[in-house]
């Protein structure tokens, strides 16, 4: 607890496991822990002893501080012929794990002391004093103001139902709190979580309780990662009005001035039309009530808060106290805008001319595709079959009938876009495309656009909603937008994974191990997540951080304006990214290459199929630069209900690819924010742009920082072609790059 000369070092007291209990006696007389007393203010939890002798440090004879750092025994004190121990066998590196090998010579390792032992000579002045702070004289101190708690319902809008987090019979530990201005109209429960093998309640032992906050009392947990752990210890807090409300009500939170740390607390509200969530940042300055926003209700409303955050450790207070319901006379409005991106078979994927000189690839145009595929595959299929056991001089039977389907769904889909049967076009035998039955059929938005990761490949929401009053004003307070996104999966071809199985009966050489572990699979959530592409051939793909701004009430009070970017990369990239994965490939190609037995054009589609869609690096796979692709959605929803452009900015903007639509409550908007009654998409994919790396020709390119002018061009995170295949930087507005994300509605 000190250094060398004496000073405070509380470094030690970081590793207690280090202590004996003796040490731990004597070291924390000293030197007392400090804990928090009032804000801003750290105290000791006791008054230390004190030592006699001279000024100086530890190192001057006869100082006050070379006494108490003497006030340890010598380590050998307790060691002796008496207890069987040896005290030469004292080192820093001793160890009793074997009989004798220790300073304890017992075989039970019972050496223990049972005899009185000195080893001051002049106690009476090197000794250390006691502090007597409270003596029999003292006079009883006043009770402390330190975090005052809020104890009536000043600042809660006129007819506020306030749910606290304890019955009105719990009794109230904070003198001159009566809490007598207001009544509890509701129950608190929780619901605490445990694991399969468990016969106890382990997240029992994180539930706290402070005497502060509303009405003097409010309880806390601790964040959790969403995981096998987390959920263990995760606790539930659940408030319930003790009567029904049909209609609109705001929500209010209230947050105490302290032990409330977390930044994502994420409140559930149970609503007439399902459950809605509010994120919000817990730690402020002094107790206050937070709204988080007006919904519809048909019945008892309940809201929900768990430990549960996305960069949960630990480490920060989640704080549950009281809520407030306020029931308000208006009429409610909601509306829900949906943008997805979806990959038509029909896509031309003849990718950039200029860009070309800077590409070795087949991925060039179509043609080129189509030629590596039957040249690749033709190679196999051109040497002799073998009759028996595998040999150079021939290809074995599974391994040419994996090529002979490959070839059939190259030939079958041909060079065009769009002359191809439903479903066997090129795109789909490399699975770049979505399926064909997932493709809108009229005006109305699929349900498997909010279900099925295959049927699109990003999808972008927000819902907004808020009351109007008589006069066609937004109810203050009233406002709210939940956003959400997901970037959806890759599909490997399935020429790749049924050329794996093909050479690992033929051949047995064992198919690579594909599966990884990466953060921000499918959803910015700072999770890591471990595949299953070995199984099922997908990878997933990343979403990068999405940006959102908080509900804003236009100036005139009639709109409500929301503004949210999100988007991410295929699945290739973040398993580039993965050294274990590509790893794992390699060696697979060129176990391949090394076996005698192995056809050459055998190896050799080996390790084509290993160049276009497993190489990391800027000489690998194409797919480590793979373009992200993003939705920015940026409207205004009215008191009339219709969803409107907002100062001139398109309701959608988005990457190049691929094709967009674009959905209000369902069923397809145009940019203006009109029902256009037909399946027909918003936005048609634009893959020559999108594969360009210079622009030559004014098309426009993927890389680089969106901006207000850039249309389709550039990204919000600004990545170029440069960019290693796991970057995952935070990002800017395009329309906006000067606004500030909200932190509670970005992620």
């Amino acid at each position: 607890m000190e250094d060398r000369l004496g000073n405070e070092d509380a470094s030690a007291a970081a590793r207690p496991q280090n202590w004996p209990y003796p040490e731990k006696v004597l070291g924390f007389a000293a030197h007392p822990p400090s804990f928090i007393e009032s804000p801003g203010t750290m105290v000791g939890a006791f008054r230390p002893a004190w030592w006699n002798g001279t000024d100086g440090d530890a190192t001057i004879e006869g100082s006050a501080k070379q006494n108490r750092a003497q006030l340890k025994p010598p380590e050998d004190l307790f060691c002796g012929p008496y207890n069987e121990c040896d005290p030469a066998k004292i080192s820093d590196g001793a160890s009793n794990d074997n009989a004798g090998s220790g300073p304890c010579q017992r075989s039970d390792l019972h050496c223990w002391w049972h005899q009185s032992v000195s080893w001051k000579t002049d106690c009476s002045y090197s000794c250390g004093n006691e502090f007597m702070r409270f003596n029999s004289s003292y006079s009883e101190e006043a009770d402390g103001t330190a975090y005052p708690p809020n104890c009536s319902a000043t600042g809660l809008p006129a007819g506020a139902m306030i749910i606290d987090d304890v019955p009105a019979s719990a009794p109230v530990s904070r003198p001159g709190c009566s809490n007598s201005s207001w009544s509890n109209q509701g129950t608190f429960s929780f619901a605490f979580s445990r694991g399969p093998n468990d016969t106890a309640y382990p997240s029992k032992v994180d539930l706290h309780q402070l005497g502060a906050g509303f009405g003097g009392h409010f309880y806390f947990g601790h964040t959790r990662q969403n995981d096998a752990k987390g959920q263990r210890l995760k606790i539930t807090g659940t408030w319930t009005l003790n009567k029904a409300v049909n209609g609109p009500a705001r929500i209010l939170v209230h947050l105490p001035d302290h032990g409330a740390q977390t930044k994502q607390a994420t409140y559930r509200i149970s609503t007439g039309k399902g459950t809605r969530t509010k994120t919000v940042s817990q730690p402020g300055s002094g107790n206050r009530w937070r709204s988080i926003g007006a919904f519809m209700f048909d019945g008892v409303p309940k809201v929900s808060l768990d430990t549960i955050t996305q960069d949960g450790s630990g480490d920060q207070d989640v704080a549950f106290d009281a809520i407030a319901v306020v029931p308000i006379t208006g009429t409610y409005v909601e509306r829900t805008v949906d943008a997805v991106a979806f990959f038509d078979e029909d896509q031309n994927i003849d990718a950039d001319f200029e860009s070309s000189i800077f590409i070795n690839s087949p991925f060039e145009s179509q043609q080129d595709i189509y030629d590596w595929a039957t040249k690749t595959s033709g190679d196999v299929l051109s040497v002799p079959g073998c009759l028996d056991l595998a040999a150079p001089t021939c290809a074995m039977p599974r391994t040419q009938e994996a090529m002979t389907r490959w070839k059939s769904a190259v030939q079958t889909a041909g060079t065009s876009a769009t002359d191809h049967p439903d479903g066997k076009g090129m795109t789909n035998w490399l699975h770049y495309s979505n399926p064909y039955t997932d493709r809108p059929a009229g005006d109305a938005k699929p349900s498997r656009f909010d279900t099925d990761d295959s049927a699109f490949k990003i999808h972008n929401s927000a819902t907004v909603s808020f009351v109007k009053d008589g006069n066609g004003k937004i109810v203050e307070g009233s406002e709210f937008v939940e956003y959400d996104d997901r970037t959806a999966d890759t599909h490997l071809p399935d020429f790749v994974t049924e050329f794996f199985t093909a050479v690992e009966q033929d051949y047995s050489v064992s198919r690579p191990n594909l599966n990884y572990t990466a953060r921000d699979l499918n959803e910015h959530n700072g999770l890591n997540t471990t595949t299953s592409t070995n199984s099922d051939g997908i990878l997933p793909g990343r979403a990068y951080a999405a940006m959102g701004i908080a509900p804003q009430v236009t100036e005139d009070g009639t709109c409500v304006r929301s503004l949210y970017t999100s988007g991410g990369s295929i699945g290739y990239r973040p398993m580039l990214a993965d050294s274990g994965a590509t790893g794992s490939a390699e060696r697979w190609k060129n176990q391949l290459a090394d076996a005698p037995e192995v056809n050459d054009k055998v190896a050799a589609a080996a390790a084509e199929i290993y160049n276009a869609f497993f190489k990391p690096g800027k000489t690998g796979s194409l797919f480590n630069s793979a373009p992200p692709i993003w939705q920015e959605l940026s409207f205004q929803l009215c008191a009339d209900g219709k969803v409107r452009p907002y100062d001139g900015d398109p309701i959608l903007r988005s990457s190049h690819m691929p094709s967009q639509y674009l959905y209000a409550d369902g069923k397809a908007i145009d940019q203006e924010g009109n029902y256009t009654g037909s399946a027909k998409t918003l936005y048609d994919g634009n893959f020559e742009a999108f594969s360009a790396v210079v622009d030559l020709t004014g098309h426009g390119m993927p890389y680089g920082r969106c901006g207000p002018l850039t249309n389709h061009s550039g990204n919000p995170w600004g990545i170029d072609s440069l960019s290693g295949a796991g970057v995952n930087p935070s990002g800017k507005f395009c329309s906006w790059p000067s606004t500030s994300p909200d932190p509670e509605y970005s992620s």
